[in-house]
């Protein structure tokens, strides 16, 4: 059971990044519509902050400190060992670094328009 987790986590820190994406990608679209949907974009909050744009940003501010943990922690794990997989896992540990940090890169350009965009 034990080598079944340390063969599995590898795997998992490698997916995790796009896993993080793909959760604020339904989070984000699903608020938008919803807020569409309620008329969200016609409540005004502050100046021209509308309680759909404040939702917004508030996901997106909630994804990017997501990605940034992710990265942080990515970095912070030391991988490999003595063992006879102990090459692999560096490679899987360095693929999970890269992957996390494209999947950051991705939401910025997925989810940034949630800055300057109209929501509706």
């Amino acid at each position: 059971m034990r080598r079944q987790m340390r063969e599995i986590a590898p795997l998992a820190a490698v997916v995790s990044g796009f896993v993080l994406w793909s959760v604020a990608f339904l989070a984000v679209y699903g608020a938008q519509a919803t807020g569409c949907g309620l008329g969200w974009d016609e409540t005004a909050l502050v100046g021209p902050l509308t309680l759909q744009r404040a939702v917004l940003l508030a996901l997106f501010a909630l994804v990017m400190g997501g990605h940034a943990v992710l990265v942080r922690q990515l970095k912070a794990a030391a991988p490999g060992g003595d063992d006879e997989d102990a090459g692999t896992v560096d490679f899987m540990h360095t693929a999970a670094r890269r992957l996390a940090l494209l999947s950051a890169a991705a939401s910025i350009v997925c989810f940034g328009g949630v800055v300057w965009l109209s929501p509706c």
